[in-house]
């Protein structure tokens, strides 16, 4: 199965994010962004206040790179937009009288629940969900690990099973 961004994984769905992170390492490749990515100029001044707080946290978890600058984009464009409509809602309500004058669900609410499908998409395809972020590799338990110094093979069996415990 190809995906929206054309990846393949093994099973066929899309890449894990932890799949990238592993396979960025095994590569030697670090992200191709030297310093935080810069605001694309099409963003109004709270879409680059999002922009700063989302590429910092992608930036320190190793999971941007210069292709997703784009989809980031998008993302705090929807974002704002979502505020924005559940500021509206806060404001009239979500049941608005009809120009017939019977109830209706206001609109502001179908452009939020909109633009909540949309961000949970994108913050998926960024790894930035609970459950992209549980598929992360633990970096700072892998720098914890104490290193093995002897070899197991030189030791006595018995050596062995007290090493084990």
């Amino acid at each position: 199965m190809v995906t929206m961004a054309g990846y393949r994984n093994k099973q066929g769905g899309k890449p894990k994010a932890s799949t990238i992170v592993e396979r960025n390492k095994r590569n030697g490749r670090a992200s191709a962004l030297k310093g935080m990515p810069k605001a694309p100029d099409h963003l109004n001044d709270d879409e680059r206040a999002e922009w700063r707080r989302v590429a910092r946290l992608l930036k320190s978890a190793g999971l941007i790179e210069a292709l997703d600058k784009t989809l980031l984009a998008a993302y705090c464009t929807v974002y704002t937009r979502w505020l924005a409509a559940e500021e509206q809602v806060k404001k009239h309500g979500l049941v608005i009288k009809a120009p017939n004058g019977f109830p209706m669900q206001s609109p502001y609410l179908s452009i939020a629940n909109q633009a909540v499908k949309q961000m949970m998409t994108m913050l998926g395809e960024l790894g930035m969900t609970p459950a992209s972020r549980s598929r992360l590799p633990k970096q700072e338990a892998e720098e914890r690990k104490p290193r093995r110094t002897t070899k197991l093979h030189t030791l006595d069996p018995r050596e062995i099973l007290e090493h084990a415990n």
